[in-house]
């Protein structure tokens, strides 16, 4: 028969096993900002805060939840990236949190990427890591 271990703040130490305290982060916002299709699929996977927005109008909502304290993440359309003030750009690329995720959207993942992973983990770490 298995025993249950109770999880969160009334749990204490679990044997064997090291605790990570993760409650700075734990109740930051994940947001989702594209399409219909994209919103319901991430509400699918957990997420409940979906945005559906046109390309042009997701900067606007990114320059407002970039400022907005409580949201951790932000997981937008590629699209939308493509209409962005390169002011907006350059913030994203420099803040820590909330993190900002542009995903490709179902026609996008047809075309071929225009930065290869290599060159994100260089952009965002500042280092080479793959050769």
């Amino acid at each position: 028969m298995e025993e249950r271990v109770e999880l969160g703040e009334k749990s204490g130490k679990v044997e064997g096993v090291n605790r990570v305290d993760t409650d700075t982060t734990a109740n930051d916002r994940i947001v989702v900002l594209g399409d219909r299709l994209m919103c319901l699929g991430f509400r699918l996977a957990g997420v409940s805060e979906g945005y559906e927005v046109s390309p042009e109008k997701g900067g606007e909502i990114i320059a407002k939840l970039i400022e907005e304290p409580g949201v951790g993440i932000i997981i937008a359309d590629q699209r939308i990236r493509e209409h962005i003030d390169w002011r907006l750009a350059k913030k994203i690329e420099q803040i820590a949190k909330p993190v900002v995720v542009f995903v490709p959207s179902k026609e996008d993942v047809k075309k071929p990427p225009k930065e290869t992973l290599k060159e994100m983990i260089k952009k965002a770490l500042g280092l080479e890591i793959m050769r």
